[in-house]
C-alpha cells in the first residue's frame, strides 16, 4: 500500500475516499427501501368500500325499511297453508274422532223436562249403578246414576237439590278404538238429552262443547247452563235448577207482555175500524 500512495497526490486520495463512502451509504438506503413492506393500496380501498356499504346499510331510511318489512310479510301470507292444520277441529283432542253431528240432529227427540229426567234417569240410558254419596258441581251431596261399569268409560248423571249434571269420558286420539267408539256414543246420547230438555238449541250447545268451546252461564230455552265443556278425557253439561225456574218465568213474562202488547193493539185496531 505504501508504494501505491506516491502514485496519487494527497488531495485526490481525499475525494476517492468520499466517493466511496458515499457508493456505501447509497447501498445501505437502497437495502432498507427494499425491506420495508407497505400495505397495498388495493387492500386499503377495499376495506374502505366495505365501510362505506356497511355504514350504507346500517343507515338505511326507515321509509325503506318499512317497504321492506310490508314485502316480507306479504310473501309469507302469500305462501301455502298446511291444509291439515286448516282441517284440524278446535279441540285438539278430537283427531281422527267423528262425531257426526249433522246426522245426529236429524233424529226425531221427544220434549223432556228436569222434573221428569231426575223421576226417570232411566230415559237417558240404562242405568248400571247408584251412587247416594256422591258430590254435584258445588260439593254438595248428591245422587249419582252410572250408565256404565266401573271399568268402562264413564257415562254418569249427577242429580242434587241445586244441580243436574250429565258428564261422560271424551276419548283422546291415543284412545283404543273400542273406547273412541264408546266416547262417540256418550257424546251422542248427551246430545239427544240436551235436545229433549232444550231442543235443537241444546244440541247445538253439545256440539260446541265436542268442537272445543266453553259455555257458561247462558240461559237456553228457559234451562240455565252454569257450564258446559269438555277437556281433559271429560265432558260435563251441568244445569243449575233454582236458576230454571227463574228464566222460565222470565220467559212466562216476556210472553205475557208480548201478548198485552198484541191485545192492546188489537182493541186499538177494532176502536179505530168502528168509528170510521
Amino acid at each position: 500500500m505504501k508504494t501505491l500512495y506516491p502514485l496519487f497526490p494527497a488531495h485526490l486520495l481525499t475525494k476517492i475516499k468520499l466517493l466511496l463512502l458515499s457508493i456505501i451509504a447509497l447501498n445501505l438506503t437502497a437495502c432498507w427501501q427494499v425491506t420495508v413492506v407497505k400495505p397495498p393500496v388495493e387492500n386499503n380501498q377495499q376495506d374502505d368500500n366495505n365501510a362505506e356499504n356497511h355504514k350504507k346499510i346500517n343507515h338505511t331510511p326507515k321509509k325503506e325499511k318499512n317497504v321492506v318489512a310490508k314485502l316480507f310479510a306479504k310473501k309469507q301470507e302469500e305462501k301455502p297453508k298446511n291444509r291439515q292444520t286448516e282441517l284440524l277441529p278446535i279441540n285438539s283432542n278430537l283427531g281422527s274422532i267423528n262425531y257426526d253431528v249433522t246426522s245426529w240432529k236429524t233424529a226425531q227427540v221427544e220434549p223432556l223436562n228436569i222434573a221428569k229426567i231426575t223421576d226417570n234417569p232411566e230415559l237417558i240410558a240404562e242405568v248400571v249403578s247408584i251412587d247416594e254419596n256422591s258430590l254435584d258441581f258445588a260439593s254438595h251431596k248428591a245422587t249419582k246414576y252410572r250408565f256404565m261399569a266401573n271399568n268402562a268409560p264413564y257415562f254418569d248423571m249427577v242429580n242434587s237439590p241445586d244441580y243436574l249434571e250429565i258428564g261422560w269420558h271424551f276419548a283422546n286420539i291415543n284412545d283404543s278404538e273400542e273406547v273412541k267408539q264408546t266416547s262417540i256414543n256418550h257424546a251422542k246420547r248427551a246430545y239427544k238429552f240436551a235436545r229433549q230438555l232444550m231442543g235443537a238449541e241444546g244440541g247445538q250447545v253439545v256440539a260446541d262443547m265436542l268442537a272445543g268451546h266453553v259455555i257458561q252461564d247462558k240461559q237456553v230455552n228457559g234451562i240455565y247452563i252454569a257450564i258446559a265443556k269438555c277437556e281433559f278425557y271429560s265432558c260435563m253439561l251441568v244445569i243449575e235448577k233454582n236458576k230454571v225456574a227463574q228464566a222460565k218465568n222470565e220467559e212466562i213474562e216476556k210472553i205475557t207482555e208480548e201478548e198485552i202488547e198484541k191485545t192492546t193493539e188489537t182493541k186499538k185496531i177494532e176502536k179505530t175500524t168502528t168509528d170510521e
